[in-house]
């Protein structure tokens, strides 16, 4: 059996391997970790878990990247996989938040940059054990 995923969006390359390393320290047994830099790696990275009949669990993206938004990373990825979880990093929180209010799309959480490890590595053990639970029905 495949284990689920973790997509991690960021275009700046230092930050996108410190998630990496936190997330993979975090739930890294239980899922893997896959990264793109763009809105165009997303969606390459989508049609490749498609193939092969992988399953996006959770989504932790930066909110402004070169080419779209964290909010348009949501969506692309909420089309594939409704039920996949969504974390958005934003760096300038407040003003970020009041933007994503006017949106279709809202994360599931928001982390401040700089954000907590612990808090983050916590948040993402809940959400998968969620899914894991929802997955494997009542017992």
């Amino acid at each position: 059996m495949q284990k689920n995923v973790v997509i991690v969006v960021d275009d700046d390359l230092t930050i996108l391997e410190l998630l990496r390393y936190q997330i993979t320290d975090a739930v890294g047994s239980n899922c893997d970790v896959e990264l793109a830099t763009s809105g165009s790696e997303v969606d390459e990275l989508l049609k490749s878990l498609k193939i092969q009949s992988r399953i996006a669990t959770v989504l932790v993206t930066d909110y402004f990247l070169d080419d779209c938004t964290g909010i348009d990373i949501i969506q692309r990825v909420l089309k594939v996989y409704p039920a996949c979880s969504t974390v958005l990093l934003t760096g300038q929180h407040q003003r970020d938040v009041e933007r994503i209010s006017t949106s279709d799309v809202t994360p599931d959480r928001y982390f401040s940059k700089p954000w907590n490890s612990f808090e983050l590595k916590s948040h993402l053990n809940n959400l998968i054990a969620k899914s894991s639970e929802a997955s494997n029905g009542p017992e």
